[in-house]
């Protein structure tokens, strides 16, 4: 039979508050040596051992910090883990669909998907990043979704991309550079300013237009079911990235190294 603690051991590391996973693994050297029918652990008394641990992180607290900070990432390691998973079911549904903005080559090869947010600062940074690959890599097809995920130029940013990409196709591309190059903090007022700029006054009047009645709601319905399709595909944050063709080494969250998306577009042909 699998014998237990004795009971004055396993109080004595209860009373420590040491976290779960410290405590355990205590736990186990001291069972071990139960099992073992050594001495020491026959030995164990509550006040002893609870001074011997205390001593021992007291001259050793790095082992403690070692041991916290290896629990906290193996977590974090299998939450991202679990995250793109999630996404990689889900690939193909980011990857395909009807009038999605296109940046770079429209029937490259290679696809990378970028989830972006107007408000986002790390994506504004990104910007002369994905220009440099898309100059870099002649197939690549960028397939962008917009998220509506911080301030309400956020949403009014993705409600105007569904309206440009289907009345003003042709004025998408320098729509999505001027705005995701401006510097300051982006409110409703600035992506106005940068509709007039770039597409007119006239188109401005139009687009505000669209923003309201059943035409605005179903804008609102798209923009909506679009944060929907985020949060399944367990994307809750800006800018994120995936190239199409090497797996989770193509998932890439948040503002990163050009030279590591490079790595996975080399692997997928991009260069080509």
């Amino acid at each position: 039979m699998m014998k237990s603690l004795p009971r004055h051991v396993a109080a004595s590391l209860a009373a420590l508050a040491l976290p779960r996973h410290v405590a355990a693994s205590l736990a186990a050297l001291a069972l071990a040596g139960a099992l073992a029918g050594t001495s020491v652990a026959q030995d164990f008394s509550g006040p002893e051992f609870d001074a011997a641990v205390r001593s021992y992180i007291e001259r050793n607290p790095q082992v403690l910090l070692d041991s916290i900070n290896a629990h906290v990432a193996a977590q974090q390691q299998a939450e991202r883990d679990a995250q793109d998973a999630a996404f990689l079911t889900m690939a193909d549904e980011f990857l395909q669909g009807e009038n999605l903005p296109v940046a770079g080559n429209p029937d490259g090869s290679v696809t990378m998907v970028y989830v972006l947010d107007a408000a986002c600062t790390y994506c504004r940074r990104m910007t002369p990043v994905i220009a440099e690959l898309i100059a870099d890599n002649p197939e690549l097809r960028i397939v962008q979704h917009w998220a509506s995920f911080l301030t309400p130029a956020s949403e009014y940013s993705a409600r105007v991309v569904e309206i440009v990409r289907e009345r003003y196709p042709d004025s998408y591309a320098d729509f999505y550079h001027t705005l995701m190059m401006q510097t300051a903090a982006l409110d409703i007022a600035t992506v106005d300013r940068v509709i007039a700029q770039v597409i007119g006054e006239d188109a401005l009047a139009s687009i505000r237009l669209d923003n309201t009645g059943a035409e605005g709601a179903r804008i609102a319905a798209a923009v909506a079911a679009n944060v929907e399709r985020l949060h399944r595909a367990r994307i809750d944050g800006t800018p994120f990235f995936y190239v199409d063709g090497v797996g989770a080494e193509g998932i890439f969250r948040g503002a990163v190294p050009s030279n590591l998306i490079q790595a996975a577009l080399d692997k997928a042909g991009a260069r080509e």
